[in-house]
């Protein structure tokens, strides 16, 4: 007995010591606070802290995401949005506990603001809308069932003791950025209900959001001393007051409860009171087993893969995956792991040469630097090259070893020599680097690569190892690129766009048809010296290559290069134009690939170098996405969506069952907080290399890194760890800056709904669905209306839905639960007519995607409509959605059609950008300068299609990035004014490029833009409109487009005053002549 009271204290210590190791400080972000209670989130759940007793209790465990709490007024519920069957909804839960219940199911990303005094919850989303912008509305959780708020772009909102709505207008723009003044700014307005909406904070441009009303004023977030901070003023917008004093740390996602504000700040909680006047950090501790910084198996590496490389004779393959090296034996024989550094991140492996080992690049050095490792995965890597402080963006050893040429970010190409262990500069590029390959010589005396000509064609130059100087060999002309050394180094093989074969007849026809180049390259030989003899040269009378080859050796001489006259020495290979991908040169064949419009994947194919006149391209394999051929030209490895293969060059095609690199039971583990580390640093690392101002906007880059991950030890999911780059690249003040993708946790389930296209509401005597508008789209194209309005159905607008697949709708909140995984799917719905009659019908539900389009379809076609109704059909209208691609479309249905009116309207409001506001500006800067007098019939002009008449270009607060540029490339064109409100003020572009390791990233703005007379365009700021005319609010909710209809009035001014009509044909000439 003595000896068990001896070990109680020593099972006490034991406890209390666990207990304070499982205890440790997490990362805090979206609090809420009633009374004693704050709850948040971590680790992508809910938890609640207890003020008084300090404990904390989870209270989510689900994969999903839950954040966004806010707890009803009596503090017995927590109304927050969740992911548990996928889309993001609203839920509530008991304070202490319990199962959560699901409220909405709108698959829009809704945004809780804070419960309403009788018990609604205040949230926001896109769903009712058309143009997409948010609206607030209010729930009611004992119905599930929602109304909306009579206002446009309403988002965060709190209600004063008169009753009266303080809300933010617009969402957060989606860049992290500090000190924003853009036009997509959030700003404060108060509504009555009943008037229009008035503005509190037009006295700053900047931000002011997360409003909440205590004792007769209203509290907000804002950066008007340049840190986000607690502000308030009058609800009249007046007496503004400073209360927190925060500097560098902005504070985040403000809630209040009683005169007490919490807010994130860093990675902690922040709890201010107002009557006091006191802050304090809260010091929260999570008892928990941080199962998201546990090791985890990456189980589907084959999904990873960012590189594959075959070894110099083809018997192993290196596979980089999700930053990790392998090596494969061809055979089947034991894969091994070349690297097994946790936090570390490896790239591009490949083999050196002609030997067994890998080359690679690696951070572990705190830069990329080229490193080196044995095949078999029993030592470790070791560090090549050094003293790196700018991103490697590609490598190519030479064939004896000595040598290592290598590609900067920086445009520059350097060369790395083994014996001294230094690089050299061999080259620099003024425009878009160096891309591979960088090919050598088989002596190793020469590197072939590509450099870009003052005209930005691209040039293939040849640099002398012993001469230490460049040469260029290919016309500046033509694009040539892809340059490759014959294995006996007697030609340089390359790629070149020199075929000009135009598909298109002429420039008349529907929509100004435009020249289209497909095809354009061949692959071309340069003879390095006179005596090099073109293979493929047919036989004649005085040459038999066949006599000829039977005295040549195979013995590899130095490489001879002349360049006098070298240009003339260029010949074509005889496999035809094609859209040419990249090609390897063995021996005996040349191998490549190629694609073709509209199809997935390339084509791999061969043709033998040789001048029999049988000699024809063979096919080896398709739907290939890469391929690479071994150094001694013998195998080829080919890779697809089924796995990677080897088989010999020789081979006549691809078989997939004998052939396939065998990778069974391939996995590996990593370690979440050794890899978040890396990220944050890589992300850090890749906005110095990338970021379009090399001194990092005056900002010490290096402190920056100092100041956030301090923070790093905090992090405990993958989320949070974008919450922290987030906050990092926001130093840098700039647009375009996002934090997205990456490998995130995610629900086991995604079931998305099905929607019939039109809005409903549920009925409060019957509990049926009432049909209260069909969305209308345009009725020229009948595959986008609403699946309501197909022309055989009898549904009309007014009609009831009394059950779905035999459902009874009256106990379901939303019609769209009977409706979960429909889309795309025959559901058989009932309906009733007024009248009390009932019928059914077949009905195919569309996606939540296709519903939000179809919302905005209509938004497009009512304009449209409406701007043909006031200008009795004179105008014309154009809506750009945005600037990519597929927004081509757009222009040509609305623009051909009203080439020929005096006016036209280009609305790029809520514009997203892209790419083609050049292209689009060419179309409207073409000027008719002569016409055409058919016989009989109205005359036409030349240019074909040049719009004649008056135009102007609508822009609001979302208008974007390319959209602002085109706007802005508009008015200084000359081309007419610009209406609306200012823009969102994104001009520094990104590519997209800088990846991290899970395929996350944090993107950085990598080419800034100015004007001629040396000014920086529309960055931070906007374009600001030539006439301004806000949609406010309230009267824009109930259906007033106040700036389209001052486009349309601008117009028909101009249209009065400057008349817009086809010069009258003149008399034709009388080419009589009387003889005599």
């Amino acid at each position: 007995m003595k000896t068990f009271k001896l070990l109680i204290p020593f099972f006490l210590f034991c406890i209390l010591a666990t207990n304070a190791k499982s205890q440790e400080k997490g990362y805090y972000r979206s609090p809420a606070i009633n009374g004693d209670k704050v709850v948040f989130t971590a680790e992508g759940d809910l938890w609640k802290y207890d003020l008084v007793t300090g404990k904390t209790q989870r209270l989510t465990t689900h994969h999903g995401m839950e954040s966004q709490a806010s707890f009803s007024h009596d503090g017995k519920y927590i109304a927050f949005t969740g992911s548990y069957e996928g889309p993001s909804e609203i839920y509530i839960i008991p304070s202490e506990g319990g199962k959560p219940e699901r409220m909405t199911w709108e698959e829009d990303n809704p945004q809780i603001s804070q419960w309403t005094d009788d018990g609604k919850i205040l949230y926001s989303t896109k769903y009712y809308s058309t143009l997409p912008s948010a609206q607030l509305l209010k729930l009611d959780p004992e119905s599930a069932t929602s109304t909306l708020i009579p206002l446009a772009q309403a988002d965060q909102g709190t209600y004063t003791v008169e009753g009266e709505l303080v809300f933010t207008r617009l969402r957060k723009q989606s860049s992290h950025t500090k000190r924003y003044m853009g036009g997509t700014a959030q700003s404060l307005w108060k509504f009555d209900g009943k008037n229009e909406a008035i503005h509190l904070t037009a006295d700053y441009e900047g931000t002011s959001k997360d409003p909440m009303y205590y004792n007769g004023r209203v509290y907000f977030l804002t950066d008007r001393d340049g840190t986000m901070n607690i502000w308030s003023m009058n609800c009249s917008g007046e007496d503004l007051q400073q209360h927190t004093f925060s500097s560098g740390w902005d504070l985040y996602e403000a809630d209040m409860d009683n005169g007490r504000i919490v807010c994130q700040k860093g990675a902690d909680i922040i709890l201010y009171d107002i009557n006091s006047g006191k802050e304090e950090i809260l010091d929260i501790k999570l008892s928990s087993d941080f199962d998201q910084k546990h090791l985890r198996w990456i189980t589907d590496p084959m999904s990873k893969i960012s590189s594959a490389n075959i070894s110099y004779k083809g018997e192993d393959v290196v596979i980089t995956s999700r930053g990790r090296v392998f090596n494969f034996p061809v055979n089947g024989e034991r894969w091994s792991e070349i690297t097994r550094k946790y936090g570390v991140r490896y790239k591009d492996a490949s083999y050196a040469s002609d030997s067994d080992d890998i080359l690679m690049l690696s951070d572990e050095s705190g830069e990329f630097e080229i490193w080196k490792a044995g095949h078999l995965g029993l030592d470790k890597p070791v560090q090549v090259t050094e003293g790196s402080t700018n991103l490697i963006t590609g490598y190519s050893v030479s064939p004896d070893k000595k040598y290592i040429a290598y590609a900067e970010k920086d445009n520059r190409l350097f060369l790395f020599d083994k014996d001294s262990g230094k690089s050299s500069l061999i080259d620099e590029n003024d425009f878009s680097g160096f891309s591979e390959p960088i090919s050598w010589s088989h002596d190793s005396k020469w590197i072939a690569y590509v450099n870009s000509a003052e005209n930005r064609n691209m040039q293939i130059k040849l640099y002398s190892i012993d001469n230490k100087k460049s040469y260029v060999v290919s016309t500046d002309r033509l694009d040539s690129y892809n340059p490759r050394f014959s294995p006996d180094g007697k030609w340089l093989y390359f790629i070149s766009d020199r075929t000009f074969n135009n598909s298109v007849g002429s420039p008349w026809g529907s929509r100004q048809p435009e020249p289209y180049f497909e095809k354009t390259a061949k692959i071309y030989a340069l003879a390095l010296n006179g005596e090099a003899e073109f293979p493929f040269l047919k036989d004649n009378e005085l040459k038999t290559s066949k006599e000829e080859k039977k005295g040549e050796k195979n013995d590899k001489q130095p490489v001879s290069v002349d360049f006098n006259g070298i240009g003339a020495r260029l010949y074509e290979i005889p496999a035809g134009a094609s859209n040419y991908r990249d090609f390897y040169v063995t021996d005996s064949h040349i191998i490549w690939m190629q694609s073709s419009s509209g199809f997935r994947g390339g084509t791999v194919q061969s043709l033998k170098i040789d001048n029999d006149p049988d000699n024809k391209p063979k096919t080896l394999a398709r739907g290939i996405s890469s391929f690479a051929v071994s150094g001694d030209g013998k195998k080829v490895m080919l890779r697809n969506r089924s796995g990677i293969f080897v088989m010999e060059t020789s081979a006549a095609k691809l078989d997939t069952s004998k052939n396939k690199l065998e990778i069974n039971n391939w996995a590996f583990n990593i370690d979440p907080v050794e890899d978040w580390k890396q990220m944050f640093r890589d992300a850090w690392r890749m906005e110095r290399d990338y970021f379009y101002d090399p001194e990092m906007h005056g900002l010490d880059w290096e402190a920056v890194y100092d100041k956030y991950s301090a923070l790093l030890p905090r992090v405990t999911d993958r989320y949070e760890l974008d919450d922290l780059m987030a906050q990092m690249i926001s130093e840098l003040s700039t647009l375009h800056m996002f934090v997205r993708g990456g490998d995130k946790r995610t629900p086991p389930e995604n079931i998305s709904m099905g929607y019939l296209g039109a809005d409903l509401h549920k009925d409060a005597v019957s509990g049926l669905f009432i049909i209260d508008h069909i969305y209308m789209t345009d009725p020229d194209y009948p595959s986008e209306i609403s699946p309501l309005a197909r022309p055989w159905l009898k549904v009309e607008e007014g009609d009831a839905i009394i059950s779905v697949d035999g459902m009874d709708v009256k106990t379901a909140p939303s019609l769209n639960i009977l409706l979960a995984n429909k889309a795309g799917m025959q559901v058989r719905i009932k309906f009733r007519k007024p009248d009390g009659k009932t019928y059914e019908e077949i009905i195919e539900p569309v996606s939540s995607r296709n519903f939000s389009n179809m919302r905005y379809s209509e938004w497009e076609y009512t304009r449209s409509m409406e701007v043909e109704k006031r200008s009795d059909n004179r105008i014309g209208y154009v809506h750009l959605r945005a600037m990519g691609g597929n927004n081509y479309t757009e222009w040509v249905k609305c623009f051909y059609p009203n080439y020929r009116k005096e006016g036209l309207i280009i609305d790029v409001r809520n514009n997203r950008g892209g790419n083609i506001d050049s292209w689009v500006l060419e179309k409207l800067l073409r000027k008719a300068w002569f016409y055409w007098a058919p016989r009989a019939g109205k005359p036409y002009w030349n240019m074909q299609y040049a719009f004649r008449g008056h135009m102007v270009v609508l822009i609001n607060e979302n208008t974007a990035s390319d959209g602002e540029a085109f706007a802005e490339g508009f008015r200084r064109l000359g081309m007419g004014k610009l209406i609306g409100t200012r823009t969102w003020g994104g001009e520094i572009w990104l590519s997209q490029r800088n990846r991290l390791v899970d395929n996350g990233i944090a993107t950085a703005a990598e080419n800034g833009v100015y004007s001629a007379e040396g000014e920086w365009l529309i960055e931070g700021y906007g374009v600001v409109p030539d006439i301004e005319i806000d949609n406010l609010p309230y009267e824009t909710y109930r259906g007033k487009d106040a700036q389209l209809e001052a486009a349309v009035e601008h117009l028909m001014q101009l249209m009065e005053k400057e008349p817009v009509t086809v010069p009258p044909i003149p008399e034709r000439p009388d080419k009589s002549f009387n003889y005599k």
